[in-house]
């Protein structure tokens, strides 16, 4: 547990950095938002900056709670089982799957692209 700071602080800065590169490469119209909007204390921090007058933060779109229209309850049950999933010795035979896991571990099992799920086809067998 001593190491989690410095695993946290880790994280966060790789997700900044592909939240940045999000808003740079992929036009406000495709995205419709701030990328950082997924990451409550991220956006809070940019969008006060965007209102000092003495800091030059970009504006990258609006910044919303990509999450708002989920109920509350199934937010901290997902969060709460990603936690979970990172203590040493979880067992995920004990974890309670969504309906959409049984569909892409049975197209996994079949030899479907799983990895380019919306538009998966069956694979060749080539380089698997």
């Amino acid at each position: 547990m001593r190491m989690a700071p410095s695993i946290f602080r880790h994280v966060w800065s790789v997700l900044r950095i592909a939240c940045e590169g999000f808003n740079k490469h992929v036009p406000l119209e495709d995205r419709k938002i701030d990328a950082l909007s997924m990451f409550g204390m991220q956006a809070r921090k940019k969008s006060l900056l965007q209102h000092l007058p003495f800091v030059d933060a970009p504006n990258d779109g609006p910044i919303e709670n990509a999450f708002r229209h989920l109920p509350a309850r199934e937010v901290m049950v997902a969060m709460s089982g990603a936690v979970r999933s990172q203590i040493p010795g979880h067992n995920p035979a004990h974890e309670k799957l969504p309906a959409l896991a049984d569909e892409w571990f049975a197209r996994y099992e079949a030899g479907y692209e799983v990895t380019q799920w919306y538009t998966a086809g069956k694979t060749t067998g080539a380089g698997v």
